[in-house]
């Protein structure tokens, strides 16, 4: 703590950091106390508030977005997250040899059960526990990996 004359305005800045849990990313910040902060990012997870003001500054997170690495012949799937279906649109003519998950300390989990409507994958998951995961879909030519959050 500095103090720099008689008169003078003490100002006290503390760096706040928004932390995200696993499988969510940092939206933005709110200001609850109404306060007028100029210059203040409040898109950054990491701001600087002046404490001698009430600050009440609330975190925003949102479910990571869902990301595809290599879709070649996935046109969609949904809902990402899920709770125990994920439905996966397929490109025409596509043959899947294989399907499964691989949760954050790769271990390999097969869905309960998939059925296929024409080119439209219809997955059950329910056997699968809330977690990140990747589906991995193998065609007949090639591999398609997709992040899945199971959520309840």
């Amino acid at each position: 703590m500095k103090i720099i004359g008689p008169g003078s305005i003490l100002r006290v800045f503390q760096k706040i950091k928004a932390i995200p849990k696993l499988g969510h990313a940092f939206s933005h910040w709110s200001d609850e106390s109404l306060l007028i902060y100029e210059g203040l990012d409040l898109n950054n997870p990491e701001i600087s508030v002046d404490l001698k003001h009430s600050s009440k500054f609330k975190a925003h997170f949102k479910v990571a977005p869902l990301h595809l690495e290599k879709t070649s012949f996935l046109d969609e799937v949904y809902p990402n997250p899920t709770d125990n279906k994920i439905y996966i649109n397929l490109k025409k003519g596509i043959k899947i040899k294989d399907l499964f998950f691989i949760d954050l300390n790769g271990r390999k989990y097969n869905p309960k059960e998939y059925l296929r409507y024409e080119n439209i994958l219809d997955i059950n998951v329910s056997n699968l526990n809330i977690g990140i995961y990747i589906l991995q879909i193998e065609s007949d030519r090639e591999i398609n990996k997709v992040k899945i959050i199971i959520e309840r």
